[in-house]
């Protein structure tokens, strides 16, 4: 007894020379008793970097780490959770498994003698090691009232912990900490208030009383704690959904020190919380602005997307940080999940900044984007693509391979902002739409009118009313029949241009007499501005001596402010010739920004509908040289006879 007393105070006197403590085992190990191997291990236990390192490359540890299993089979309770402990903080994965394995075989022996730290390390050491250990927790939840009442706070929130990152339910523990809240937040630390608070929105546990009461002391909690617990906690907040008005506005008023002190996740978890909350923070969104270039360079994607996700739902202008993203795009195609990556495009597109470079890393990487991704991330990265009017050829291609999958797995709302992306990029997706055919009855009853208008509109605009007339019967028949209030101006506005594209393709039942009205009005409450471009066409018509009407209402007076022509040449004459001045929101830009890009989809869609009505179409391109363009409108207008 007298010498392993002796050997502890060597080990104890060694600290951190781990040469040292392995010469102590070494020559003294036969007489080393569970406390010794407790010491051992704790003092190893802390040390860090390249001396940690060193040591568990030692032949002298391996021998040590093998012996430990028998140690920890009759050892202490408190020695077992001090060894468990270490394990863990050296991050002995493999070798430490061994060990654990022993511990969880004492699980009712520790839950049962342990003390509140003995307990809360030994759970600490297995969710640190990723090592499942369903008998032990079993254990420790069994004893919850007790270890509540012991009132070691420390000691609750690492278990709390514990079971959070083990996935691990606890149904009477987490119960025992929200009864005890006040006296619970009274005793504890910032830490230990975040960590819990965590471990409730991680499993997935309200308990308003409890955050309640965190958010009454928002700020002790923000002014005392580090921004790694600063962001724990209100990333716990934003998870359950409870309401923080005082956390939130205690980090506003601290936005620069956060954004100074805080590394990319703790910023990042900050962000996504604000706007999960729907709570804007023009300082904090400010201060990460200011910084972008190193926040970019040192986070991770995950950390990147949240927080563009972040600026683009609370719709926080970020110049500085969709440009340093944009600018990092291959790297972060290549490391992000479809998920981040999708979400990134996702907040570029609803802030209408352009991405050139991440769209076309993304449309690089199509086929892997496509398959690796789940229906809603394609579904937002083709309306990113559309909506900042980038051309996606490969992205629509790869997806229309893979359509039968995608309309199985989809969401109606995916289907739709699909079909409507494809619509706007002008890329035909035959898969995609005779897949849609096939499942017209089911997409009908499930869709929302929204869904169903967005989606007639995309056939539509496709050109493809005839080819798949029975998806379109389908689809025209549910829009026609929503209820009152249901169709916005836009659905009606849809529903006329559907009505439209598809007269001699496919016949359509009639809407009720008030539905037209409806979808009258609604065009006819759109207007037309005119463009400095229009005018300088007419200008350059003028000088030709060409005579003709503006904005004339190719589809009848009361469509005017929905479908008319730039300039109609002579419109009474039965070879009429319609001009139509299109501006760089009629072209796709390549996914490389170079070149002048091809029509879009809207774009070729007018000219056809235009075609199948007698117009002879001139598209003036915003780009076209005058004495070009001035030699084609020559040649057009002569020839229009002919």
């Amino acid at each position: 007894m007298r010498e392993s007393i002796l050997i502890n105070k060597s080990l104890v006197a060694a600290q951190g020379d781990y040469c040292a403590l392995l010469s102590i085992f070494s020559s003294d190990h036969l007489r080393f008793n569970d406390v010794c191997y407790a010491t051992l291990m704790s003092r190893l236990g802390r040390l860090r970097g390249r001396n940690a390192a060193a040591a568990k490359r030692d032949e002298r540890y391996r021998t040590l780490v093998a012996l430990l299993p028998a140690v920890v089979q009759k050892g202490g309770v408190r020695q077992v959770a001090n060894i468990a402990h270490a394990l863990a903080k050296l991050g002995e994965r493999r070798e430490g498994g061994a060990v654990l394995d022993v511990v969880e075989a004492r699980a009712d022996w520790l839950a049962n003698t342990g003390s509140p730290q003995n307990i809360s390390n030994t759970a600490w050491a297995f969710a640190t090691l990723n090592k499942d250990a369903p008998a032990l927790f079993r254990a420790i939840d069994s004893r919850a009232e007790w270890l509540a009442d012991q009132r070691n706070p420390q000691s609750i929130a690492d278990t709390a912990w514990a079971f959070a990152k083990l996935n691990i339910d606890a149904p009477n523990l987490f119960p025992a900490i929200a009864s005890r809240a006040d006296w619970f937040l009274n005793q504890s630390t910032p830490r230990a208030i975040a960590n819990t608070a965590w471990a409730f929105a991680k499993l997935d546990k309200p308990a308003p009383s409890l955050f309640s009461a965190i958010d009454a002391r928002a700020d002790w909690v923000v002014n005392e704690g580090s921004p790694r617990t600063i962001s724990n906690t209100a990333w716990a907040f934003a998870k359950l959904k409870q309401g923080a008005p005082n956390l939130l506005a205690a980090i506003e008023s601290r936005a620069d020190r956060l954004a100074n002190r805080g590394n990319s996740q703790d910023i990042s978890n900050i962000a996504w919380a604000f706007a999960t909350h729907g709570v804007d923070a023009p300082a904090f969104f400010s201060a990460i602005d200011a910084r972008a270039d190193g926040f970019v360079k040192a986070s991770k994607p995950q950390e990147i997307a949240n927080t563009a996700w972040a600026f683009a739902k609370l719709r926080r202008d970020g110049p500085k940080l969709f440009s340093e993203i944009d600018a990092r795009a291959d790297w972060f195609a290549k490391e992000g999940k479809p998920q981040e990556v999708a979400s990134t495009a996702w907040a570029f597109a609803t802030l209408n900044k352009d991405a050139p470079a991440l769209l076309s890393a993304i449309e690089s990487r199509a086929d892997w984007f496509a398959s690796e991704s789940k229906p809603q991330e394609i579904a937002n990265t083709a309306w990113a693509f559309a909506t900042l009017g980038r051309d996606a050829p490969a992205l629509v291609l790869a997806v229309d391979s893979r359509a039968d999958w995608f309309l199985n797995e989809s969401s109606p709302q995916n289907v739709a902002n699909t079909a409507w992306a494809f619509a706007e990029l002008g890329t035909d997706a035959p898969n995609f739409w005779s897949c849609l055919e096939r499942r017209r009855e089911a997409f009908a009853a499930q869709a929302s009118p929204q869904n169903i208008c967005n989606t007639a509109w995309a056939l539509a605009i496709a050109g493809r009313a005839g080819t798949n007339s029975e998806l379109l019967r389908v689809l025209w028949a549910k829009a026609i029949s929503a209820g009152e209030g249901e169709l916005s101006n836009e659905n009606l506005n849809q529903l006329v241009q559907v009505g439209l594209h598809a007269k001699g393709d496919v016949r359509l039942q009639s809407p009720p007499k008030a539905l037209v009205q409806m979808m009258l009005d609604a065009a006819s409450s759109q207007s037309n501005a005119s463009s400095d471009f229009e005018g300088r066409v007419a200008r350059r018509l003028a000088e030709l001596g060409v005579e003709y009407t503006r904005e004339y209402p190719a589809f009848g007076a009361k469509l005017s402010g929905l479908l008319s022509v730039d300039f109609a040449v002579q419109p009474s004459d039965v070879a009429k010739t319609a001009i139509e001045c299109d501006g760089p929101s009629h072209y796709l830009r390549g996914s490389s920004g170079q070149g002048k890009g091809r029509e879009n989809g809207r774009t070729t869609a007018k000219r056809r509908l235009l075609e199948r009505r007698g117009w002879r179409v001139i598209n003036v391109p915003w780009y076209e040289e005058w004495e070009e363009l001035k030699q084609r409108l020559e040649n057009a207008l002569n020839n229009r006879d002919r």
